[in-house]
């Protein structure tokens, strides 16, 4: 039995912010964006409806996504979450928010088990 310490790997080398000052660099680009976006609705250049927290989720959602290439799911939570209230209050649907929310839970429960058979299908195959 050795002992010899082992170096952890980094598993994002193909990510497309490959340092951490290029992740804290989109970080303060997107608070920026954010903060530049709230200043100007509050002057009434942008229709209110527009910025509320709905928005703000699926942005970072979007974020993530674009940040993680797809290889972490966590950005489809936020995307889902942010997109559906956004997408019922920008059109008016009036669906009530339980509803909204009963949804959102199916979908990223099936989302969780669909994963979890794919990825119980790829651990058999190694050895």
């Amino acid at each position: 039995m050795s002992s010899t310490p082992t170096q952890k790997t980094n598993n994002y080398t193909s990510n497309l912010f490959k340092t951490d000052s290029e992740s804290r660099s989109l970080l303060g680009v997107g608070f920026l964006f954010i903060g530049i976006i709230i200043l100007v609705n509050q002057f009434f250049l942008f229709d209110k409806k527009l910025i509320k927290w709905d928005f703000i989720i699926l942005c970072i959602g979007l974020v993530k996504l674009l940040r993680n290439q797809s290889k972490n799911q966590n950005w489809f939570y936020f995307i889902l979450v942010g997109g559906t209230f956004f997408i019922n209050r920008m059109l008016d649907l009036q669906i009530p928010k339980q509803l909204l929310w009963a949804i959102d839970f199916i979908a990223i429960g099936t989302f969780i088990i669909a994963k979890g058979f794919l990825n119980k299908g790829q651990e058999n195959n190694t050895i």
